[in-house]
């Protein structure tokens, strides 16, 4: 796998947070990568862009070997006080830590980055084993009976 790289800038408004969940699920498809998880992710750190930075933001996927890295870059080097509570911050950490395989932050004067990366395994190889195809015998039986079946009776055994 060649490792590559795709970007997208978001405006920093709610409405786009389901937009750059779409963008990272669309081109994740063709990975092994958790889907699931890397969108929650996605969510998690727009989400925090829109809320902290209140400016656009972009959403980077870098395609490594066995890895796939997601960033989130804003315009906001630091977190605005008062805009969130602690517990959500903790809450969205926790939710970093468990579900990445690693996750970090880098500020600079001017921007703040945020990723994440998840483990893209090879895909699996095929099987050295071919399935056999119908017989031909079995193939020309037919699937059902034209002759309709009653259920068997359900209740108390007779003769007791």
């Amino acid at each position: 796998m060649i490792a590559s790289d795709l970007s997208q800038i978001f405006a920093g408004e709610a409405e786009t947070i389901s937009d750059a969940r779409d963008f990272v699920r669309e081109q994740l498809l063709d990975t092994q990568v958790d889907i699931d998880r890397a969108v929650l992710l996605t969510s998690e750190l727009a989400s925090n862009a829109v809320t902290q930075a209140r400016s656009s933001y972009e959403v980077t996927i870098r395609r490594n070997e066995g890895s796939v890295r997601v960033e989130l870059l804003n315009g906001a080097p630091k977190r605005r006080s008062g805009l969130r509570s602690p517990v959500e911050d903790r809450r969205r950490l926790r939710i970093m830590e468990a579900m990445a395989s690693r996750w970090g932050t880098e500020s600079e004067p001017g921007h703040k980055l945020v990723w994440f990366e998840l483990p893209d395994p090879p895909d699996k190889p095929a099987s050295t084993t071919r399935a056999r195809p119908p017989s031909a015998s079995r193939a020309a039986r037919p699937l059902a009976s034209a002759t309709p079946r009653t259920a068997p009776r359900r209740g108390r055994p007779h003769g007791r």
